[in-house]
């Protein structure tokens, strides 16, 4: 969440934990306090048509992970879709072809390797490139059909958006001018 947490040495022996956490931005209304957005709304969407303004479709069983992503890509501009499940992403993806899709490798109902298998066999989805964040080691991601990159969760919001510029750019210098 943009935080750091680190142990110094204390004066006179042992050992001191410290942590720094970011200002949370005020609510809509002005009030203070820290917000991330809530679920619920119509298709999970969030975010608003900012720099990029990219549509992005984040895929992960734990609801927090999603509104986690949704905040930080949100905040960046980039128009997000929630998904809780493979099944769910394939029929989004397929109704409306995201021009990413972040997604964990466990899921329920179907595998994150399955959803990629699936993506790369359909003409819909087969050319939208695919960031994973999951627990599992990058190394049993990247050699996946549609994966441009994978990293390890956690995932700083720095990172995040790194990563997410990274490979929106490199699908823009790959798509032939209109």
């Amino acid at each position: 969440h943009g935080g750091r947490i680190w142990a110094e040495e204390a004066p006179g022996g042992g050992t001191r934990l410290v942590f720094e956490l970011p200002e949370a931005p005020p609510a809509p209304d002005g009030a203070a306090g820290a917000r991330m957005p809530a679920e619920g709304s119509p298709g999970g969407e969030a975010g608003g048509e900012g720099e990029e303004g990219a549509r992005i479709l984040v895929v992960d069983d734990e609801r927090y992970v999603r509104r986690y992503l949704d905040y930080e890509l949100g905040r960046a501009g980039y128009r997000v879709r929630l998904s809780p499940d493979g099944m769910d992403a394939l029929r989004r993806a397929r109704e409306d072809p995201p021009d990413l899709i972040i997604l964990d490798m466990f899921l329920p109902v179907l595998s994150g390797r399955d959803v990629l298998l699936l993506l790369a066999s359909d003409p819909r989805t087969s050319a939208i490139p695919v960031l994973v964040i999951s627990v599992a080691p990058r190394e049993e991601s990247l050699g996946l059909p549609g994966v441009a990159l994978a990293l390890q969760k956690p995932v700083d919001g720095a990172r995040l958006l790194e990563a997410v510029a990274e490979i929106l750019e490199k699908a823009r210098a790959r798509k032939p001018a209109r």
